[in-house]
């Protein structure tokens, strides 16, 4: 008699762990905001598996995968998570931001326009659109939704200044906020894309002529406002016993403080800090391409005269303009001061040199000159010394 086989053991796979999507989701948000990204792309990864129909795990997924430089892979990731999530402003501006990171801004506008169609006042959305729009020139498009941004926040000075330049409306100066945006996100590329794209020598040149013009050779207590990344501490190396530096952005300031050429960083509005400072405390006064940012110099200037020693220089640059287009017009010109559609301010020769006697100064050398390039086209401005 023979025995009967043995029943096969059946192996069968595990069933799956049931899904707490709350719970998963508050756990993939805090290894995600906590930088711990291997970790929340496995735990993205477990709910995308478990649960593919549930958006949230794809459009985390995608994040997690972009900022891990790893984009090709993130795209096919957020394109799934907007699918499932067509009603999710985020999942189509998460997809915007990766296809202008993969140059392809042509793809990124639509994503950008679905997000603010599905949610009117959806800021980040907005920010992104006009960022593109304004980096494509459609102003037409552009400007209604500035308006939009305005209404959503009426005291944005940003927003303020960019519907001003964009529009031809008249100011007389950018608002201290647009300035400190524009150079915080500026600030880690400065120099290079300065000094090696547009081929920026302000500092340089303004500093020589301080050299050739200064009564005496060294020993010098000079102001620098707008002092950037600190790029005119390298001219004037070993001339200064004093070299303070003024500028609004802090991102900028910390690189200055790396370059270690000032002897003092102020962190504050040009004419605010100029105020706090003693009468003759200075005999130089450099601001490099700082103007382009003020239009009405009247009260800068005031300062100025006070802040200088007797036959103290004051050495500045602007934006020309005369050779601005469109043309300035006998309105602009009488101003002295336009806002272009750059967003910085042209200064007129001959209103600038009515201020020098207005205030008090001696023009010394005022010259035309190439400031940087911009789009491969030269920025015509002027070079301006003044004494005391």
């Amino acid at each position: 008699m023979s025995r009967p086989a043995p029943t096969p053991h059946v192996f069968s796979r595990p069933a799956p762990k049931p899904v707490s999507l709350e719970l998963e989701e508050r756990l993939i948000l805090t290894l995600y905001s906590q930088r711990h990204l291997p970790e929340a792309e496995r735990a993205a990864r477990s709910l995308t598996e478990r649960a593919p129909s549930h958006g949230f795990g794809w459009k985390a997924l995608g994040l997690i995968l972009r900022d891990q430089d790893r984009a090709q892979e993130a795209l096919p990731v957020m394109q799934h998570a907007a699918k499932l999530l067509p009603r999710d402003p985020e999942a189509f501006n998460n997809l915007g931001v990766l296809l202008e990171a993969l140059k392809q801004p042509e793809h990124a506008l639509p994503c950008y326009e679905h997000a603010i169609q599905v949610k009117p006042d959806f800021w980040l959305g907005l920010n992104n659109l006009c960022s593109l729009l304004h980096r494509q020139g459609k102003t037409e498009e552009l400007l209604p939704l500035l308006e939009r941004k305005l209404a959503l926040r009426p005291d944005d000075g940003v927003v303020q200044h960019e519907i001003a330049m964009l529009s031809g409306r008249q100011t007389d100066s950018a608002p201290a906020a647009y300035i400190t945006d524009v150079f915080d996100h500026y600030a880690e590329r400065f120099d290079a894309h300065l000094q090696n794209d547009l081929r920026y020598q302000v500092p340089q040149q303004l500093a020589a002529w301080l050299k050739e013009h200064a009564p005496t050779p060294s020993g010098w207590r000079v102001l620098d406002l707008g002092c950037g990344t600190g790029l005119l501490s390298e001219p004037l190396k070993g001339l200064c016993s004093e070299l303070v530096g003024i500028d609004l952005s802090g991102k900028m300031l910390e690189k200055a403080r790396e370059r270690g050429g000032h002897t003092r960083l102020e962190q504050a509005d040009v004419l605010t800090q100029m105020q706090r400072e003693a009468d003759a405390s200075f005999d130089a006064i450099v601001a490099a391409d700082v103007f382009i940012y003020v239009g009405k110099l009247d009260a800068v200037l005031r300062e100025a005269q006070r802040l200088l020693t007797p036959g103290g220089m004051l050495a500045f640059s602007v934006e020309s303009m005369e050779k601005a287009s469109p043309q300035a017009t006998a309105d602009d010109l009488q101003r002295g001061h336009r806002l272009e559609r750059s967003g910085r301010y042209s200064h007129a020769d001959a209103r600038l040199r009515q201020q020098a006697a207005e205030a008090g100064f001696t023009v010394v050398r005022q010259e035309d000159s190439t400031l940087r390039e911009e789009h491969k086209l030269p920025v015509n401005g002027q070079l301006v010394l003044w004494r005391k």
